[in-house]
């Protein structure tokens, strides 16, 4: 397990939990921590999360065991970033969703290349929805990256 592929599990956690611990089995094991190392990749990315104020990590003493409880600092939905976009790749999201829109015959959510909007990114996933199976997940790949895949 590399620490995106937990990063990315956290992510996916912290959307329906508010809180999570290493040190609790019932969190390990519905994340499948199930080695030292992905132990390890855990505990890197919840450093991660919590050094981009995501997350806040508190050490809690309780019946003479200290755990490290790691709280999130606002719901996952308020969560922002900012993305640079360079003029080829904008280009190609703006083609993207101008075919899918020319293919369903429906203009109203056009892409202007040169002022792509977090509703165009809200499109590409829907777009991406589209064509992909719900069921797919990254397992089916075959542990191959998406890059190597496509």
């Amino acid at each position: 397990m590399t620490i995106l592929q937990a990063s990315i599990q956290l992510f996916d956690w912290f959307k329906d939990n508010s809180s999570f611990s290493l040190d609790d089995s019932s969190h390990l094991k519905l994340m499948q921590v199930a080695s030292k190392e992905h132990i390890a990749a855990f505990s890197i990315a919840l450093e991660r999360l919590e050094k981009i104020e995501i997350i806040k990590g508190t050490d809690i003493a309780y019946l003479d065991k200290v755990s490290r409880i790691y709280v999130l600092e606002k719901n996952m939905s308020e969560f922002n970033q900012n993305i640079n976009l360079s003029g080829g790749v904008a280009v190609r999201v703006a083609a993207c969703i101008n075919s899918f829109c020319e293919k369903i015959k429906d203009d109203k959510d056009l892409c202007d290349p040169t002022n792509v909007t977090e509703k165009d990114v809200m499109n590409l996933c829907l777009i991406s929805d589209y064509y992909v199976p719900k069921q797919a997940s990254l397992d089916d790949a075959g542990g191959k990256d998406f890059s190597e895949s496509n």
